[in-house]
């Protein structure tokens, strides 16, 4: 059975690290260290023979579609992330181009090989008052009906030290609700996704399930990929993060030889404060 690869969790190759990847599956491997014992090394096989397909997860796909060509071997299948604009993602760009790149993906592709990520929801104080990164959110759900995508995964942010320091650093209080009211919160977020033809899909938070349209999100789902590649692949439960309901793949992304250069404050792969 052919392998997933899942590029990336870790960084965002299509956006920073696409020549790398590109060089490595001309090489026909990659070497990926682990992240929580980095002395185990392992050799990943990119052969077109060896690949099932290639999961991108990204924020930016412009240098990607410069690219595309060079991955017409390969099966291929997008998490594009696009949020609102906010303090929290300085280097992201505007919605409007990402909302272009995401039109550009459907032209290519097809709706069908996109998932779509508002990820994450976060709240945070500003004058007193607090304020979310959700002002773009109703805009950015027209545009994915429009295009014919029926998904949205939403999280909200988990708060890692580093993050909370991290935040500290440039002058942010962050607000981390309780369950309640992030039931409260997506509550009409998921209504409206309904309205328009849209499952929204919560990642790791099986508790927020309990709101109508809000189902457990498999954000790489070997039944998927076997379906929309007519090729069956493993569909049995990745060793993640706890709640995770994606299936097996190899993640070939690296948190410290390849730091994301988005830079997001809140993310917990970005090893610096």
């Amino acid at each position: 059975m052919r392998t997933v690869i899942s590029a990336s969790r870790r960084t965002d190759i299509p956006a920073f690290y696409l020549d790398w990847f590109l060089e490595r599956i001309y090489q026909g491997y990659v070497l990926v260290r682990n992240p929580f014992y980095p002395s185990q090394i392992s050799k990943v096989s990119l052969k077109k023979s060896d690949v099932h397909s290639i999961v991108f997860w990204s924020k930016d796909f412009s240098y990607f579609l410069k690219k595309s060509d060079e991955f017409v071997d390969y099966n291929l299948f997008f998490i594009f992330t696009i949020n609102s604009e906010s303090i929290w993602e300085p280097n992201v760009v505007k919605l409007d181009k990402r909302l272009d790149q995401l039109e550009n993906l459907v032209e290519i592709y097809g709706p069908e090989f996109i998932e779509y990520r508002f990820d994450p929801i976060v709240l945070w104080y500003q004058d007193d008052e607090i304020t979310d990164n959700l002002g773009s959110f109703y805009d950015i759900i027209d545009k994915v009906s429009e295009l014919g995508i029926n998904n949205c995964v939403i999280n909200f942010v988990d708060w890692y030290r580093k993050s909370v320091l991290r935040a500290k650093k440039y002058g942010l209080r962050y607000y981390d609700p309780p369950l309640k009211e992030k039931i409260e919160i997506i509550r009409p977020l998921a209504l409206y996704c309904k309205n328009r033809g849209i499952k929204m899909y919560s990642c790791c938070k099986p508790e927020l399930t309990v709101v109508e349209n809000v189902y457990p999100s498999k954000c790489i789902d070997g039944e998927k990929l076997s379906r929309l590649f007519h090729e069956k692949c493993s569909t049995a439960k990745a060793s993640t993060r706890e709640n995770c309901g994606c299936t097996k793949s190899k993640d070939i992304g690296d948190y410290r030889e390849q730091i994301c250069k988005h830079a997001c404050i809140y993310c917990y792969a970005h090893p610096l404060i």
